[in-house]
């Protein structure tokens, strides 16, 4: 109506007045269009990413051998002898005295910054310190003592002349009020300055047997040993470093990819994970791995353990690993050349893994128990209702596993493998 009743009187205009009266309509419409788009503001709700910084000085003065502490966010689980070693990520390592499953008791707290993975060979941790590895003696778990650091291990992601190492980021959510002007007003993310705002959610962090009757590591690790030997894997990097007077030295480091995920030894070979396939590595001459065979999948998470004639790999999609297979794989390696898939198994989501003779224990929407006596068949024999589960070790011979995840470490009685019985649970303070 307003428009027709406009329309109307423009009708008895002069020109000249007729001109004047569309250069100020047009004027006024620019000024609502703006004043609309001024008004348009909407909250969204970002995961904020703010760097860390840490001088060298800092980095190798955050070693320190505490009293127990609680255990908040559980990351590696390592068994040596009866000792239960338990990550706290990026924080450091807890020690159990687990000589009675049913009840373990923690001994000591070894406070390390940026620590995510560690191995231990006759009675040396060694564990990462963000760019260094550092060796310490557990000879007796309750008071570990310092023995050495190899700097330098990593290369640092970046390198701030006035703030140091950029070490990982501190990620806290944050609604903002963007008003729809705004570049980034569409975008699931956008940084300011070093400062990154993800809607979905990205990295947060910054990456870069022998002398003992047990000594089992998860299948998600990136440390494994072997004889006097430390392999470890970062995204791209296989190295191995030899154990000298309880220090490393680093031997050789060789690219064997990209996206590599984690590492197994058994015996004289590498079995190394990464998120395209299957790798291995014969270490007869230790200081220098040599390939052999691979299996290659489709972009996939994937850790692998093996025994003496099979390998077994679970891939996990849906994540950041891509694809939405999620199955185990088993693959006959009696050639090890040219590994054969013998049998795809379908899962939900599976993760870490772990075989003892022919009884395959895996990390899934539960902790299945498998029947792989006949790897052809495999035979669901029960589940452990455990969820958000990371990893899991079965100790050889002794019917008894340990589970690590988002809530803490389980422990279970797996005689009677259709009726596992919980032994213990190390719960995390919230």
């Amino acid at each position: 109506l307003s428009i027709a009743v406009l329309v109307i009187k423009t009708a008895s205009m002069k020109k000249t007045e007729l001109k004047v009266f569309w250069v100020l309509l047009t004027i006024l419409g620019i000024s609502i269009q703006s004043c609309l788009r001024d008004q348009c503001v909407e909250e969204q709700t970002f995961f904020r990413y703010d760097p860390i910084y840490r001088t060298l000085t800092q980095i190798r003065n955050s070693l320190q051998i505490k009293e127990p502490e609680e255990l908040v966010s559980p990351g590696k689980i390592y068994v040596y002898d009866q000792y239960l070693f338990i990550g706290e990520q990026k924080k450091g390592i807890h020690i159990y005295d687990n000589s009675d499953p049913h009840h373990p008791l923690q001994i000591s707290f070894i406070s390390i910054e940026g620590n995510q993975e560690f191995a231990i060979q006759n009675d040396v941790l060694y564990a990462d310190n963000y760019i260094d590895i550092v060796a310490l003696d557990v000879s007796d778990p309750r008071s570990p003592k310092f023995i050495c650091r190899r700097e330098n291990v990593y290369n640092p992601f970046s390198v701030d002349p006035a703030r140091g190492i950029l070490v990982d980021y501190l990620k806290t959510p944050e609604t903002v009020k963007m008003n729809c002007n705004n570049n980034n007003f569409y975008r699931d993310y956008f940084w300011e300055g070093d400062i990154l705002y993800n809607k979905r959610g990205g990295p947060t962090t910054v990456t870069n047997s022998g002398g003992s009757n047990i000594n089992i590591g998860g299948s998600t690790s990136r440390f494994t040993v072997s004889n006097n030997f430390l392999y470890t894997v970062d995204n791209a990097t296989l190295s191995s470093f030899e154990m000298i007077n309880r220090c490393l030295d680093l031997r050789s480091g060789q690219n064997i990819g990209w996206n590599i995920e984690t590492i197994w030894a058994l015996k004289d070979k590498l079995f190394v994970g990464s998120q395209t396939g299957m790798l291995i590595f014969d270490i007869k001459s230790p200081s220098n791995p040599v390939s052999l065979g691979s299996y290659n999948h489709v972009r996939r998470c994937d850790p692998v353990v093996a025994d003496e004639k099979y390998a077994y790999v679970t891939l996990k999609g849906g994540t950041t690993c891509g694809g939405f297979t999620n199955q185990l794989d088993i693959l006959d390696i009696s050639n090890l050349l040219s590994p054969n898939l013998i049998l795809t198994y379908p899962l939900v989501s599976p993760v870490g893994l772990s075989i003892d003779g022919d009884v395959l224990y895996v990390c899934d929407d539960a902790v299945k128990i498998l029947n792989v006596k006949d790897r052809a068949k495999v035979i669901l024999i029960s589940k452990i209702a455990v969820a958000n589960t990371k990893d899991v070790i079965a100790i050889p011979g002794e019917e008894h596993i340990i589970i690590v995840g988002d809530n803490g470490v389980d422990q279970y009685d797996v005689t009677d493998k259709s009726n596992p019985q919980k032994l213990s649970s190390i719960t995390i303070q919230h």
